[in-house]
Order: structure tokens, then sequence, then C-alpha cells
């Protein structure tokens, strides 16, 4: 079932709105404010920005998919063994993410590229014509540092519970209902997040192309922030659990 950010379940853990990578996924996604405001970003260099930011989102959600727990029990397995059943898993997501993410940008730049389209022809021109002098690294390095902050925090706690709850390894079907209702919780959360979050920013490009305002760029970069803190307190932050026991 996908993942869905739940007002309800945040404000059970408030102060995890005051998490450092919380903090950094707020500033991260107020910077384009200041970009559209003052920095001269036009809408297509908004799309791009979210894109990688999609891609940042698609690298960690892979890295839990990595560290999934297996079917079988852990105990005094090292970290090479507790990946290695999941590494044909991860391969299988990257691919079909980056077939995702591939027909995504070839939907961005025939859309909306316009005059970017005759000035960029490889990633070099992106990186140097876009990246850099629009300042796109700054959000895109909190971004990355934020989700890596709450991926490691999550594995660490589920390590931590681990080991302080001595329970019997569970059958080999319960297992593996647990590690389907993870993969679906991390995935679903993944595809569900994009497809919410980028309606959302191209109908608000799109409004504003028409109106020829940025007003419309201002509001779609609030809600998309409102969404994003909220997605990254309840999922990424372990508040939704992608790894508890699925119902019977």
């Amino acid at each position: 079932m996908t993942a869905i950010p739940s007002i309800a379940v945040a404000r059970a853990r408030p102060l995890r709105f005051f998490f450092p990578s919380t903090i950094l996924v707020l500033v991260a996604d107020l910077i384009p404010l200041a970009g559209v405001l003052w920095w001269g970003w036009d809408a297509f260099v908004l799309l791009m920005l979210y894109w990688m930011e999609t891609a940042v989102i698609a690298f960690w959600a892979l890295a839990r998919i990595l560290t999934l727990a297996p079917e079988a029990d852990e105990s005094g397995k090292s970290l090479a063994e507790r990946i290695k059943p999941r590494v044909g898993l991860t391969l299988f997501f990257l691919v079909h993410a980056s077939g995702f993410m591939g027909a995504h940008l070839l939907f961005l730049w025939v859309a909306f590229s316009g005059k970017w389209g005759q000035t960029i022809h490889s990633p070099h021109d992106f990186i140097y014509q876009m990246v850099l002098p629009y300042h796109l690294w700054v959000p895109l390095g909190m971004t990355f540092v934020a989700r890596g902050i709450a991926f490691v925090r999550d594995l660490l706690s589920r390590r931590a519970r681990e080991r302080a709850q001595a329970v019997p390894a569970p059958s080999a079907e319960t297992a593996a209902k647990r590690q389907q209702a993870a993969l679906g919780g991390i995935v679903g959360g993944l595809y569900g997040r994009i497809i919410l979050m980028h309606v959302t920013i191209l109908s608000g490009v799109w409004a504003a192309e028409r109106l020829g305002s940025i007003g419309p760029f201002v509001l779609l970069i609030a809600i998309k922030t409102a969404f994003d803190v909220l997605a990254h307190v309840t999922i990424d932050l372990g508040l939704v659990k992608a790894d508890r026991k699925p119902a019977a």
C-alpha cells in the first residue's frame, strides 16, 4: 500500500519537525523561493531542480531496499551477508526507476525547455550553464544529506530494536510477508510522492506561464515544501513503519 503523509501521525511526534534532517529539507525547499523571486530562476530551472531532487529521493529509496531485512534470522550475519539477498531486487528497481526518470526528463525537456533546449546539448552544458551558475547544487546537497541522515537513523534504530528484542526468529512465511510489506512501503512511498508532487509542480508551472506571473510559482513552492516536510517526518523518519508486521 502506498505510504501517504499523515498529519495525524506527524502530530504524534511534533519534535520530529525540529530534527536536523527536517530543518535541512525545509531550507532546501525554500531556496527555490529565493531563486524565483530574486535570482532569476525560470520555470525550467525549477523543474530541473525538482527532477534532480527526485533522483536523490530514488537513490535513498534504493538504499533502503538494499538494506531490507532478509527473509531469515539476521543475528550473527555480517553486513555483506545481510545485503547480498537484496542486490538483485535493488538492481531491478534501479533499472525501473532509471527508465521512469529518463521518460520524465524527456517529457519535461520537450514540454518546457524552450530557450534552454537551444543552448544545452550535453551533461557538461547542463552542469556549467544551469547547475553551477544557478547554485542548484546547494539545495540538492542539503536534500541529499537530509535523506541520508534519515536513512542512517532508520537503519540504526531498526538494528537497535532487533538487538533489544530477544524474540524468536519469525517463520519463513512471516519473514517473507514482512519483507514484501517493507518493499511495498518503500516503493509505493517513492512513486506516490513523485506523482503527487510533480502533478502539483507541473500545474503551477503551467499556470505561471499562462498568467505571466510568479504568483503560481510561489504557491507551488509553498505546497511542495509543506508536502515534502510532512512526507519526511512521517515516512523518511520512520513514523510510518515500512517494516512493521503486515496484517494477516
